[in-house]
C-alpha cells in the first residue's frame, strides 16, 4: 500500500499563550471547549476511590509462558481484544490477545520496511484492523494488520515523541513534541488509514527549544502524557501545566485544564494531567507527590488515594488507567514480594479480601511470564 505525502494541508495556528485569572475556580471558556481551574485552595478535602467504582470485568490475565511471549514492560496498549506491550530500547512491541495468549510481533528492530529502532507508542485501532507505532524520532507513522504484519508508512513530517489517537472515524491523529530549533515544529497532525493526505498543527504555546541557553540537548528530558480514556484526544506536554484537546476534525487545540497550588509551584514539582469520564486528575510529582481529583458532576475537587479493592487494597496510580482500561502488569516474583511483605501486613482489608489475595499469591510463580490486571472503565 502506497501511503505518502502527495496532498498536505498545512494548518498554522499562531497564537499567544493563553491565560486566565486563575483565582477563579472551576470551569471558564475556552473556545470549543470548557476550561476547568483546578484550584487547590477550593479542595474539599480527601477522598479514597475504590477500583470497583471505577471499572467493570475486573480480570487476571497470566501471559503465555513460551520463550517468544517473554517480555519487559515500558507501556501497554490495550483494545477490546487485543494487549499490545512496548517493552522499550532496541526490543520489538510484542502483540497478544485478551487471554494472554502470544500473537507475535508487531514488525521488528530494524531500518528496514517495517522495522523501527525505538518505538515510543502505539496504538490499536481494532474497529479498522490496524495498529500504528511511532518511534522517539522519526517522521513516521507505521502501520500495521491485527497480526503485526506490516501494511505501510505514513509520512507525517518531524516528530518527536509522538502519541497516537484513534477519531473514530477511520482518521488518525497524534500529537508530538514540537521543536524551533530542530526542523520545522510541528505540534499535531491527523491523516487517513489509507489516505494520502495529512492535515497538520503548529500550535505556538507548545513549541519549544530542544537546546537550553547553554547549547545543551534538553528538550527529549520532556513526555507526551496522554492516556486515551476520553473522545476529547486530552494530552500534557511535561514543560506546560496545562492539560490540553486536540480536535481533529477542526484541527484545534484547546486548553482543558490547569492546576493552582497552594503556594508557589516548587523547583521539584511537575504535573501529569490526564481525563477519566468523570473527573480530570492531575498527578502531581515531587517531594510532596499527590493525586488531586477534579470530579465533573460535583465540580469538587479533593485529593484522592486509588485503591485496588480487588487486591487487598493496594495503592493505584492513575497512570495505569489507559485506552478506556485499567492495566496493571507485574513481573510475579515482585508481585509475590509485594504480597508478602506490604500489603497482607500492613494494608487495612477486609477477610474476604485477606483471603482472596492469599489465593492469588499461592497461584502465582517467580518463573512464570508476567501477569496483568485489567478492567474496562466505566461510562466509556
Amino acid at each position: 500500500m502506497k501511503i505518502g505525502t502527495n496532498s498536505i494541508i498545512l494548518a498554522v495556528l499562531m497564537v499567544g499563550c493563553f491565560s486566565c485569572d486563575r483565582n477563579d475556580s472551576h470551569q471558564k471558556s475556552a473556545g470549543l471547549y470548557d476550561f476547568v481551574v483546578l484550584d487547590e485552595n477550593n479542595s474539599v478535602g480527601e477522598r479514597t476511590i475504590k477500583l470497583s467504582e471505577l471499572v467493570d470485568d475486573y480480570e487476571v490475565v497470566k501471559f503465555e509462558n513460551s520463550d517468544s511471549a517473554l517480555f519487559k514492560v515500558r507501556k501497554p496498549v490495550v483494545s477490546e481484544n487485543y494487549i499490545a506491550v512496548i517493552q522499550g530500547g532496541m526490543d520489538p512491541v510484542v502483540l497478544f490477545d485478551r487471554k494472554g495468549n502470544y500473537i507475535g510481533n508487531i514488525g521488528n528492530v530494524g531500518s528496514g520496511p517495517g522495522e523501527y529502532m525505538t518505538a515510543y507508542d502505539a496504538l490499536i485501532d481494532e474497529a479498522n484492523g490496524r495498529i500504528y507505532i511511532t518511534q522517539m524520532v522519526n517522521g513516521q507513522v507505521l502501520e500495521y494488520d491485527l497480526e503485526g504484519k506490516y501494511q505501510g508508512t505514513h509520512q507525517i513530517g518531524s516528530l518527536n515523541k509522538p502519541t497516537l489517537f484513534a477519531n473514530g472515524d477511520e482518521s488518525i491523529s497524534l500529537v508530538n513534541i514540537a521543536f524551533d530549533d530542530a526542523g520545522v515544529p510541528l505540534t499535531a497532525a491527523t491523516f487517513g488509514n489509507a489516505s494520502d493526505s495529512v492535515v497538520r498543527l503548529i500550535y505556538q504555546p507548545l513549541v519549544t527549544s530542544f537546546r537550553d541557553a547553554s547549547g545543551a540537548g534538553v528538550g527529549f528530558n520532556n513526555e507526551v502524557w496522554a492516556f486515551r480514556n476520553t473522545p476529547n484526544n486530552a494530552f500534557m506536554l511535561t514543560f506546560n501545566d496545562t492539560l490540553y484537546t486536540y480536535n481533529s476534525r477542526e484541527n484545534v487545540i484547546a486548553p482543558r485544564a490547569v492546576f493552582k497550588e497552594l503556594s508557589d509551584k516548587s523547583s521539584d514539582t511537575w504535573y501529569v494531567g490526564l481525563e477519566f469520564p468523570t473527573a480530570i486528575i492531575y498527578q502531581v510529582m515531587g517531594s510532596d507527590s499527590r493525586t488531586m481529583w477534579y470530579d465533573k458532576s460535583s465540580a469538587e475537587l479533593s485529593r484522592a488515594t486509588i485503591i485496588n479493592d480487588f487486591c487487598g487494597n493496594a495503592k493505584e496510580s492513575v497512570s495505569n488507567f489507559r485506552d478506556g482500561y485499567y492495566v496493571h502488569i507485574w513481573e510475579p516474583g515482585r508481585l509475590m514480594d509485594r504480597i508478602e511483605e506490604r500489603w497482607l501486613p500492613e494494608n487495612e482489608m477486609t477477610a474476604q479480601q485477606r483471603e482472596d489475595l492469599k489465593e492469588l499469591f499461592s497461584e502465582l510463580n517467580p518463573d512464570d511470564n508476567n501477569i496483568m490486571f485489567i478492567g474496562k472503565m466505566k461510562n466509556i
